[in-house]
Order: C-alpha cells, then structure tokens, then sequence
C-alpha cells in the first residue's frame, strides 16, 4: 500500500469510527422498537463532506522536458538538429508504424514546475 493510500485509509477509519459513535450516542435513547434509527439527510450529508474535504490532497509536479517523435522523411536539420541513423526507431503512431527519432525541447536541466 503507498503511503497516500495508507494515510487515506487511516483517516476512512477514523471517520468510521467517529461515524459508528455518534451514530451508537444518537440512538442510544431511540423510541422505535427495533432500537434503529435513519441517519438524517442533513448529518449524512455534513459527514459525507467532511469527508470529502479530508481526501483533498496537495502535491507539487515538476515535468521534464517535452518530446516530439519525427519522421525521418520529415526531418528537417534546421529546426532537428543532425540525424543520426544509430539513434533512430520506430514507433507505432495512430496505428502505423512509422521510423524517425525522438527529439527534446527546451534545454537540459531545466525543468517546468
């Protein structure tokens, strides 16, 4: 189990718990026969929120450099570079089979955030 999930889970019991004794505390004293009592919409829908708001996360994403595979018949060595047929492969793009190279944009090192 990661640890995002580890730490979800632990709060889903939590709440579990909370929900189980405030659930037992508000029929303790029920007048029904069976002892049982509907949840009201209202409490349900304040648990279900909070609950909600427990599972938001916040996480930062930093992203590498972008790439483009092209086409060996497209290749153009202004805007590509050289081409070098040792570093060319082929790939299945939109279910064809097409050989070329990758090329990266931006620069080495210098990642988006």
């Amino acid at each position: 189990m990661k640890a995002t999930e580890a730490s979800t889970h632990q709060v889903f019991l939590e709440m579990r718990a909370h929900w189980i004794k405030k659930f037992n505390e508000d029929h303790r004293d029920s007048s029904t026969a069976s002892g049982k009592k509907r949840l009201s919409l209202k409490s349900a829908a304040d648990l279900k929120q909070r609950l909600v708001e427990v599972r938001k996360s916040t996480s930062t994403a930093v992203q590498g450099r972008e790439k483009y595979f092209v086409e060996e018949q497209h290749w153009d060595e202004k805007k590509d570079g050289k081409y070098d047929k040792a570093k060319a492969t082929t790939a299945i793009i939109f279910g064809k089979k097409r050989t070329g190279m990758w090329v990266f944009t931006g620069r080495e090192g210098v990642w988006e955030g």
